[in-house]
């Protein structure tokens, strides 16, 4: 709460009405007795005066607390002077008007409306109030109005001629306490917003300097002080050019020109300076810049490279997915808000829709976005390849693990996100693994018997309609209501061919091709189913573009791109009983599993489906 200390020159006739909190009143106070009093208000608490304007000068001299000055106005004076005439019955008289010389009043536009011959005096020190009064004596006066002080000095000196007290309205006391406190309260706030100001850039990782529009640093933080190995009292308040030594900071503020990456020297390391100027109404008014260490920002890009050499970086985001179909605008609208929590999500779509493109674009989305992204495909790996590389392995699990053994995924992904791609394709002893890691948020490496705690955010993918594996009892119930908290379905290409055009659109500028050959792909392109999807059309675009550059007129593509030099699946063979030619059990099975890979034109994961195993167990049959 603010504490006032209000200096009033009278006594207060109504002292009820100043009921404010943290307002003190101090009566009869003129430039004689109120220095004594205003030096001790800080120590006791005070946080600013109010006081009339013939002692705001004693008062400066003593205290440096703010102040508010009330001086008599048109009204006060009127009154004074009519209380001579119906209290005192002083009419027709000479009257003298001592004030201090900060008082502004005309004395012309009050002697129409009072019966006494009024001449004002004016003062700014006590010799001069003495001075004043003599001249009052000789020159015959009748009364003399006057504040405190001058009251206080009459008595002193003995003078004949009576004096009588200003008035002061007490409603001006109430609105300068009322004032005085607005202006403690927005100081207060100032200092408030300018320290969190200073907080927030003392919480930068670069240094920050700001100047005026002559170049004198105004701002600064921290690490500038580190930088600069001074304090900031030392760096504030002298110019740019002499904290740094670079005389080109100048034309900045003075010409408002913007350096980027400016490389200067400090000491004994670089440093990579951006400036810009600060320009209010067209103006330069002052200039801020920045310090980043040569040698932090190479750190930072070579664990940047080994991140992403490790594949624990999500590189897309929302804004890089291109479409302009209302059923996509839909499944990213929901994908942002899916986004915005830390449930599991489940996306499910054919292969080559985009499902790692959006898992990434989600986490970079999410308050994960500073931790690590790692995917896994799960249909790539045998079991238990599988579960050291989920689960990581302890030194001497199993022959060739490496010495101190290697942490899981589940262990990389601590703080971000683990993105399981082909979910579907997990075995049984997987799946119910996964499910006690989802449940208990912890982990035991191949061969160790220590449960590490790990935070990880699943956003699973499946190319396979996950609650058809589970009728059909081929993926767990349980896990699958784990995994599928924030279920997202990605259109195939086919049910969204509004995005065709700008999908090649997107691919030729890429490839930086002439775009002329847009239009002819494009119509080439909407006669096609595209089975691969996104990833298809990629394909076809780029071969294209590489036949157009070559002198191939795209009139002369082939018309659908499953002839454009796509090998062609073999003919389904969806008629005729399955032969096999007699041999040992592992040749048989091989041969069976082929063909039945061959009827459904190569695709492992539904040949899996129809021998009811998994993809893996389809793979390891083919091999010789």
């Amino acid at each position: 709460m603010n504490k006032v200390a209000v200096f009033w020159p009278n006594r207060l006739l109504h002292p009820e009405l100043v009921d404010l909190p943290g307002v003190r009143v101090y009566e009869n106070m003129g430039a004689l007795n109120a220095p004594e009093t205003a030096a001790g208000l800080k120590e006791a608490g005070f946080h600013a005066v109010v006081c009339t304007g013939g002692i705001e000068a004693t008062v400066r001299q003593v205290t440096d607390l703010p102040m508010y000055v009330v001086t008599s106005g048109y009204i006060d004076l009127l009154e004074s002077l009519h209380q001579l005439e119906g209290k005192y019955g002083i009419v027709g008289g000479k009257v003298a008007l001592l004030l201090h010389s900060s008082n502004p009043i005309q004395l012309s536009r009050l002697t129409p409306f009072v019966r006494n011959d009024v001449t004002k005096f004016v003062f700014s020190s006590r010799d001069e109030v003495v001075r004043a009064q003599r001249q009052i004596v000789e020159q015959g006066f009748d009364a003399i109005v006057t504040g405190p002080t001058g009251l206080t000095l009459t008595r002193e000196l003995g003078l004949k001629v009576p004096a009588y007290p200003v008035l002061y309205s007490e409603e001006s006391l109430l609105e300068a306490a009322r004032q005085i406190n607005r202006v403690l309260d927005a100081a207060r706030q100032k200092d408030l917003r300018a320290k969190q100001v200073q907080a927030a850039i003392d919480a930068a990782p670069n240094a920050i300097l700001a100047t005026d529009d002559q170049g004198i640093v105004n701002l600064c933080n921290r690490r500038a002080t580190e930088i600069l190995s001074a304090a900031q009292e030392t760096v504030l308040n002298r110019s740019i050019l002499e904290v740094l030594g670079d005389p080109a900071w100048r034309q900045v503020y003075a010409e408002g020109a913007t350096q980027r990456e400016v490389l200067v020297r400090l000491g004994d390391a670089d440093y990579f300076s951006t400036r810009m100027p600060i320009i209010r109404q067209g103006r330069v008014i002052g200039s801020v810049g920045t310090l980043q260490e040569v040698e932090r920002i190479q750190a930072m890009e070579r664990k940047l490279r080994t991140l992403r050499a490790r594949g624990l970086t999500a590189q897309y985001r929302f804004e890089d997915i291109v479409f302009q179909s209302e059923r996509m605008e839909r499944v990213l609208r929901q994908a942002r808000v899916y986004a915005a929590t830390d449930l599991t999500v489940l996306i499910e779509g054919e292969t080559g829709t985009g499902k790692e493109m959006v898992a990434q674009s989600i986490h970079n989305e999410s308050s994960r976005r500073g931790g690590p992204f790692v995917a896994i495909n799960c249909a790539a790996l045998t079991e238990t390849l599988l579960e050291s590389e989920l689960m990581g392995y302890e030194e001497g699990a199993f022959t060739g693990a490496k010495k101190g053994g290697k942490p899981g995924l589940f262990e990389l992904a601590h703080n971000g996100t683990l993105f399981l791609d082909e979910v579907s394709q997990l075995s049984p002893a997987m799946q119910s693994k996964l499910l006690r890691v989802i449940q208990e948020r912890t982990v035991i490496r191949v061969g160790g018997t220590r449960m590490i705690p790990v935070n990880v955010r699943i956003i699973a993918a499946s190319n396979e309609n996950l609650g058809k594996r589970v009728r059909a009892k081929l993926f767990r119930s349980d896990l699958y209501y784990r995994i599928a908290i924030l279920p997202l379905e990605l259109p195939p290409l086919r049910d969204r061919t509004e995005d065709l055009l700008p999908l090649i659109e997107h691919f030729v500028q890429r490839r930086g091709a002439d775009r002329g050959c847009v239009q002819p792909l494009y119509r080439n392109a909407v006669s096609y189913g595209w089975p691969g999807n996104i990833r298809e059309l990629e394909n076809y675009v780029w071969r294209s573009v590489v036949l157009y550059e070559q002198g191939v007129a795209p009139d002369a593509l082939p018309e659908g791109p499953e002839r454009g030099g796509l090998p062609a699946p073999a003919p389904p063979e969806e008629s005729g009983a399955l032969q096999v030619a007699p041999g040992t059990l592992a040749e048989m099975e091989r041969d069976l599993v082929a063909q039945v890979v061959r009827r459904l034109g190569g695709n492992r994961t539904r040949a899996a489906k129809a021998l009811g195993v998994t993809r893996n167990t389809v793979s390891s049959k083919l091999r010789p």
